[in-house]
């Protein structure tokens, strides 16, 4: 089947056919013609400049085009069975006459190709339907010519998958563009639009390219993409009308940072699983997200989190530090403000964002959970651009465009909350109490980013920090329930330099490197005395200092066949210096209600050096067998201080039917604690080993009717060499604390359904969890239980709803089940002569033997846009909690009163109430 198309090469003549004056009209700029299958492929005629000029009557004024004909339905040319069979192509040339209606009035042959390609071209043209063109302002017939080339396709057109695909419309009337012409000129990839104003470009690599649009009578857009190579990438582009009679071609930007619609829904064909992608879209229209791309992985199935209070989360049973991190391809150790208050991802410079639940592929650096790997924008090459946000708790700023430098772009952008303010108005309202704690949090980022032929390269330098101070008193009522102070500030520096070279088309070399500077500070004392002093609890002074640099080459040796190798190395140096709760005999993987343990304090001061070094090669071959794509990826990595590690990953897909994929996935996966009590000298134990994971996974993706997609995935987690420490002071008084003799599993199922029309957006997710672990050191406690991450049931629903242009409506549900908890009792002891309540972990040696409330959240959010030629804006309101339910996060106990018996009373630090969050942006 041919899947041609055309485009409109040269006006000829005008008004009348029989005498009419040569006025001829340059073209749109050169446009190559994608390699299509059996195909109709215009090729652009000569530029009139390269024909003489026609002599005018002396007395008589030439008329004037004053308006093109467009091609409004576009009929394709069928390709020749008996050429087709001989493996011959041709390219027919024809001279078409257009009358005042836009109908074709008369079709000849200018340059024919025979073997039937001639008869195909014009019985095609004849059914073309274009708007009328106009001389000096009156519809009039006109004469133009047409290339039609056939060429046949080097591969089935089942094989490709099409990557990059999008729509082209008019800017001014919002009407489709037919027979507009999309080129990626570094990969010579391409396609037209059809009647609907569509285009698809199959098999574009990963990575950002730049594109070439081009209409008949529009202005040409330059602009660049960022293509995923297993997923669709989306864009709708609007092109300008020409406003010279000559249409002169005119290079238009693209704004930085365009309307960024949601991933379409597409079959993923390709073998990977366990992997979603968002865009900052996506941020915006998840209700509740508190702008954090945290918030929003959350609503992922096989993901749970408390998303109301914290950015941390689980990810399919494992813990909240089993997630890494990547900022532009640079891992980091610490993503968080706060201990996980919020993360430092700003998201108004998100362009994309790769979240796998599990199944990593080898490029990525081993996880025992999940992946995160965010991915910021850079300025534009040709128009200036800025943003501003101001929401309920922070003030956004960006500012981008070029430089007086040819190919030298600069961004840059900042980020402050004022939380204060929020609360202040949560406190009129009645919603929070007199005593609340209200963080201050900064981001500022500065990206050059230059671009010469093949290369780009680009500097990043991120400067983070925040902090908090918090005083209560015995008796108050707060939203962080403990008597004492509390002080908390970290300061982060990152810098960030990336090469990329695309050798050609099957050859590309990237370079990260990334050196992170990260200090912190935190102090914690215990309530005011008579005195007026107070014992200080907890002190700690962390330094880290982490130089990472990776290289990977991605080799394109076949049609099917894709080849990445690479390596990466992570020097980090850690200093520590503190005052800590002394938690060796505390029992692991529970979940503890907030009390006074006295446990006593640790004097640690751990100086790490370390140098981890990773070599990776992965070999994807498409349709090895007729729809089995398997992906084989080897790393061997060697961690500091151990001994080296072969870490397999295996995937493959298979399309059982057109719209049925199955899908496998076998990997090992390792994590080095940086634990500071862990890796101390004295009090801990430097020579620990990494922790591993087993991962295998099933998974099925179905395309369904009415542009919907179910992808459900069942897994098993085997976990070994975990960090133990006893839960008996008689024990560690021995000189046992950490080992790695735990272990652990988990396994569970998760599911997620989408649906994506053209104004409404549909989700739902559901998770299945079951995981225990396993740590042969308790002796006061059992050995095996259910860690504080088990959600034995999670289950997620959104939904969003545009109408027109103007207005956005976004809900948003979550429910999962409580979090297992520890019971506490009470003994009352005597403690330097005076009676005091000591708590009892787990009464009878029970673990994690309870459970929290469930938790449920809705959450809605409302936008209003208003868009101008140069300039747009955004009012939107969102309403967190609408239920207003008080799930328990973590319950809490007070001293009670042991000089007259009464025991401590259990109180709970629920999530937050029903509360509004307010913003207007505005983009230019």
């Amino acid at each position: 089947m041919a899947i041609g198309s055309f485009t409109l090469a040269l006006l000829l003549a005008a008004a009348d056919p029989a005498a009419a004056p040569e006025n001829s009209m340059p073209a749109p700029a050169e446009q190559p013609a994608p390699a299509d299958a059996p195909a109709a492929v215009a090729q652009p005629a000569p530029s009139p400049a390269e024909q003489p000029a026609a002599p005018t009557p002396a007395k008589a004024q030439a008329p004037t085009l004053t308006k093109m004909p467009v091609l409004l339905r576009f009929v394709e040319a069928a390709y020749p069975e008996p050429a087709k069979l001989a493996g011959l192509e041709g390219e027919v040339v024809l001279q078409l006459i257009i009358d005042k209606d836009g109908k074709v009035q008369d079709a000849k042959v200018k340059t024919a190709a025979g073997h039937g390609f001639d008869e195909a071209a014009l019985a095609a043209a004849w059914q073309f339907l274009f708007s009328p063109a106009e001389i000096d302002g009156v519809p009039a017939s006109v004469g133009i010519e047409y290339r039609t080339a056939f060429k046949l396709r080097v591969e089935p057109p089942s094989t490709l998958v099409a990557n990059f695909v999008g729509q082209v419309i008019d800017e001014e009337s919002g009407e489709v563009l037919v027979g507009a012409s999309i080129f990626l000129p570094d990969v010579e990839l391409g396609s037209d639009t059809d009647a609907s104003g569509s285009f698809a470009v199959a098999s574009v690599p990963a990575g950002a390219h730049p594109v070439r649009i081009v209409a008949f009578g529009h202005e040409q857009l330059v602009t660049t993409v960022n293509v995923d190579a297993s997923y669709q990438t989306s864009v709708k582009y609007r092109l300008s009308r020409q406003a010279r009679t000559k249409y002169e071609s005119r290079v238009v930007a693209r704004r930085l940072r365009e309307e960024v619609q949601r991933k379409p829904l597409a079959l993923n064909t390709a073998p990977e699983v366990s992997r979603y992608q968002l865009t900052r879209r996506d941020i915006e229209l998840t209700a509740g997200s508190l702008e954090d791309i945290s918030r929003v992985v959350t609503s992922l199935p096989g993901v749970v989190g408390d998303a109301d209070l914290l950015a941390t989360f689980f990810v399919r049973g494992g813990g909240e530090d089993e997630v890494t991190f990547y900022l532009d391809g640079v891992p980091l150790s610490n993503p968080y403000h706060l201990g996980g208050f919020t993360t430092l991802f700003n998201p108004e410079l998100i362009r994309e964002v790769s979240f796998f639940a599990g199944g990593q592929p080898a490029p990525y650096r081993s996880s025992l959970s999940g992946i995160l790997d965010v991915g910021y924008l850079s300025g534009s090459p040709d128009r200036h651009e800025a943003m501003v946000d101001l929401s309920a708790n922070t003030a956004k700023l960006l500012v981008a465009g070029p430089t007086p430098v040819e190919g030298l772009s600069l961004l840059l952008s900042a980020r402050r909350s004022y939380f204060e303010l929020y609360f202040i108005l949560l406190k009129q309202l009645g919603i929070v109490g007199s005593h609340y704690v209200a963080p201050d949090i900064g981001e500022y980022e500065a990206k050059a980013t230059y671009r010469s032929g093949k290369h780009t390269v680009e500097l990043g330098v991120l400067q983070a920090d925040d902090g908090l101070a918090f005083v209560s008193t015995t008796g108050e009522s707060t939203l962080i329930p403990f008597d004492g102070t509390l002080r908390q500030k970290n300061d982060l520096s990152m810098l960030r330099l990336s090469w990329d070279f695309a050798r050609s088309k099957e050859l590309r070399f990237s370079s990260r490197l990334g050196l992170i500077r990260d200090s912190s500070t935190t102090e914690r004392s215990g309530p005011q005395q008579a005195d007026l002093t107070s014992t200080l609890l907890s002190s700690a002074d962390t330094q880290m200092l982490d130089l990472v640099w990776r290289l990977d080459a991605d080799w394109n040796s076949h049609a099917n066949n894709h080849v990445r190798v690479g390596v990466d190395v992570d020097w980090w140096r850690q200093t520590f210096s503190g005052h800590v709760e002394d938690t060796r005999a505390a029992p692991r993987w529970v979940l503890l209600p907030i009390a006074d343990y006295q446990r006593g304090s640790l004097d640690i001061n751990p100086r790490l050096q370390r140098a981890d070094v990773g070599l990776y090669a992965e070999d994807e071959w498409k349709d090895l067998l007729p729809g089995l794509t398997p992906r084989v990826g080897l790393r061997c990595d060697a961690p500091g201080g151990t001994s080296p590690m072969l870490n397999p990953r295996l995937a493959v897909s298979y399309q059982l039917f057109a719209p049925t994929v199955l899908k496998a996935a076998f990997g090992t996966y390792f994590r080095s604690t940086r634990n500071p009590l862990e890796i101390d000298t004295t009090y801990g134990n430097p020579k620990l080993t990494p922790e591993r994971s087993t991962q295998y996974i099933l998974g099925l993706e179905q395309l369904l009717p009415l542009k919907s997609v179910l992808k459900v995935e069942g897994y098993y987690k085997a976990l070994r060499d975990l960090i133990v420490n006893p839960d008996d002071p008689a024990v560690v008084a021995q000189g046992v604390t950490f080992t790695n003799d735990g272990s652990g599993w988990a396994y569970g199922a998760d599911a997620l359904l989408l649906h994506r029309g053209e104004h409404l957006g549909l989700g739902l997710s559901y998770g299945y969890l079951r995981t225990e672990r396993t740590n042969p050191l308790n002796t006061l406690h059992q050995q095996t239980y259910a860690p504080a991450q088990d959600q034995t049931h999670t289950l997620g629903a959104s939904a969003d709803y545009s109408i027109g242009d103007s207005w956005v409506l976004a809900l948003k549900y979550q429910f999962h089940t409580g979090r297992p908890t520890t019971a506490l009792g009470f003994a009352l002891l005597q403690r330097d002569g005076q009676p005091t309540y000591v708590p009892i972990v787990g009464p009878g040696g029970a673990l994690n033997a309870d459970r929290l409330t469930p938790t449920h959240d809705l959450s809605a959010r409302v936008e209003w846009w208003y868009r101008r030629p140069e300039w747009r804006m955004t009012v939107y309101a969102e309403l967190l909690n609408a239920l207003n339910e008080k799930s328990v996060y973590v319950y809490s106990y007070d001293k009670g009163d042991p000089a007259h018996g009464i025991a401590p009373t259990q109180g709970s630090f629920n999530h937050l109430p029903i509360r509004p969050f307010l913003g207007v942006r505005g983009e230019y």
